[in-house]
């Protein structure tokens, strides 16, 4: 490099400031199709060789690379990656949890999840039967239940055979 050259890109103000000379706002091939190439983008197509194809019907003599990266920056633009939605074990699990005991944010996940699926809307249902089985069963009875039920350190209990016809209260604890 010479002497000028060094002198001139160490007093430039700014990067930009260097950008000048004869190819600097210079007419290309692809200005008369920029309109075009806008449209098209904003209408959704996004795919820059079928939108090189569709300018060379309407006259544009240049090559694919330019018009590629004309519409990079387009690209370059980042959006916010999707969330993922919950999996089905988690809904069943904010489902299955007692609402008391649900934390706020995963009570409002599972009010989202209940308001965009309509075949969950029986899971109002499911917490009815929960609370009749938690709140309605005497403990005498729930107690008793859980001596017949297990034996052995919690084992299950063989040949199970318990009829109750008139349950108040259950007691289900995990």
């Amino acid at each position: 490099m010479t002497y000028r050259t060094v002198q001139r890109l160490a007093d430039a103000p700014t990067p930009e400031f260097l950008f000048q000379g004869q190819w600097q706002n210079r007419r290309t091939k692809l200005d008369d199709f920029r309109p075009y190439l806008h449209k098209r983008w904003a209408e959704g197509c996004t795919n820059a060789w079928t939108l090189w194809e569709e300018i060379k019907t309407h006259g544009y003599t240049g090559a694919y690379g330019a018009v590629r990266a004309y519409l990079q920056p387009f690209r370059a633009t980042p959006t916010a990656p999707a969330t993922r939605p919950p999996s089905p074990r988690t809904v069943a699990g904010w489902i299955l949890t007692h609402p008391d005991t649900l934390p706020e944010s995963e009570r409002l996940k599972l009010k989202s999840v209940l308001a965009s699926c309509p075949e969950l809307a029986l899971t109002g249902h499911l917490r009815a039967f929960g609370k009749m089985l938690t709140q309605h069963l005497p403990p005498a009875y729930a107690q008793r239940l859980q001596d017949i039920y297990f034996k052995d350190g919690g084992t299950r209990a063989d040949h199970l055979e318990v009829e109750f016809t008139d349950i108040d209260y259950i007691d289900v604890s995990f």
